[in-house]
């Protein structure tokens, strides 16, 4: 229906009305089923014509019971829990088979110094049930994969791939690496640390210490500023910050044995929790992550166990109290809750120490967007 909206063309079934449906809006037809239908196209007394559409078996496109990823802007990929990949953008379909992961990233691209603007580039990855991983236009990057995310990925010989390189090679004897959108570090087997500083348009990695046990990479919460850091064998602790322009190194004489996930934190050798930058002793627990509830007039802590454990805390730095167990994550403070359970119930928390399940959701805010969830719980 090549002319549909431009004369005006009448379109009737003659076949197979279970097989097709013709639109109340427009002169179109959709397929239901497969099979063979006819149609009958007519224009004033120039054109009557019979059509015969053949429809195709359709493929399956039923979405697995779970997901994960993300489905907004560049990166617009789910995979599901049957380990099929998914894009959402321009359309729905399905992209591949037999995923065990997919990773979504981005990358420094261009910087205007004059407007003082960046731009990055979105990246995406999967790795398959064979542990090769895959750039998103399926070209093969490495195999033998035994831990990828953001930034890298490292194979059962400790060869490390830089995902944000244009055409990744194998780094030998690597144990960790630590990433953002800017930079990456690398630690080897022989605690030598080694950067690539995307700011300054490097293409291949520099040493810049040695004698480390570890290195971490922390994404700035309030501002543009991301955080790289590694931890010398004494407990000392080196933190960069990366700019744009420069980057700005502060030294920090502590005594850590490894670096915590949740912004620049470690751990002591007792298993103390420490904020980096004001020393404070949050409590003997593995930090996954903490949110801050900041109302008109109270304000609270919340801070969540790698274990699922939720406590709360007046201020960081006071006594824990467990308040929840099989917490899942924390709010990013764009929706009405504070946390989730693992079996997917909202959750406010309240100053008294006590929660309330929510049984209507604001889950997220985006600008004018509001996502809201109703469900009986």
């Amino acid at each position: 229906l090549k002319y549909d909206g431009l004369i005006d063309i009448d379109v009737n079934i003659v076949e197979g009305e279970d097989l097709i449906k013709e639109s109340s809006s427009d002169d179109t037809v959709t397929a239901l089923e497969q099979g063979t239908a006819k149609i009958h196209i007519s224009y004033t007394d120039e054109i009557s014509k019979d059509v015969t559409i053949h429809i195709n078996p359709y493929e399956d496109q039923t979405l697995g019971t779970g997901y994960e990823g993300t489905a907004s802007g560049g990166a617009s990929c789910i995979l599901d829990s049957n380990g099929t990949l998914w894009t959402t953008s321009p359309e729905f379909k399905k992209l591949q088979t037999g995923v065990k992961q997919y990773i979504s990233d981005r990358v420094f691209e261009t910087k205007n110094p004059y407007a003082g603007s960046v731009t990055y580039r979105n990246l995406n990855y999967y790795v398959d049930n064979n542990n090769v991983l895959w750039s998103e236009d399926n070209q093969k990057i490495a195999e033998d994969i035994v831990e990828a995310g953001q930034g890298g990925a490292l194979d059962s010989k400790g060869n490390f791939y830089d995902l944000h390189a244009e055409s990744p090679e194998p780094i030998s004897n690597v144990v960790k690496w630590a990433s953002e959108p800017g930079f990456t570090l690398i630690l080897k087997s022989d605690g030598i640390v080694w950067e690539r500083n995307l700011f300054k348009w490097e293409q291949t990695f520099t040493k810049i210490s040695d004698d480390a046990v570890d290195i971490s990479a922390w994404k700035s919460q309030y501002t543009s500023v991301d955080d790289g850091a590694y931890l010398k064998s004494d407990g000392t602790v080196v933190k960069i910050q990366y700019f744009t322009d420069r980057c700005d190194t502060e030294i920090y004489n502590v005594n850590a044995v490894a670096f915590g996930a949740y912004q620049p934190s470690y751990y002591d050798e007792s298993g103390n929790y420490y904020l980096l930058e004001d020393n404070v002793c949050v409590g003997n627990i593995k930090v996954a992550d903490i949110f801050l509830y900041d109302g008109s007039e109270e304000s609270f802590y919340l801070i969540l166990a790698e274990d699922g454990t939720l406590y709360f805390a007046d201020d960081l730095g006071d006594d824990l109290t467990k308040i929840a167990s099989d917490v899942a994550v924390l709010s990013n403070e764009s929706g009405s809750w504070h946390f989730k359970d693992r079996a997917g119930q909202y959750y406010i928390a309240k100053s008294d120490k006590t929660v309330e399940k929510m049984t209507e959701v604001r889950i997220k805010k985006d600008g004018d967007y509001r996502l809201y969830n109703t469900y009986n719980g």
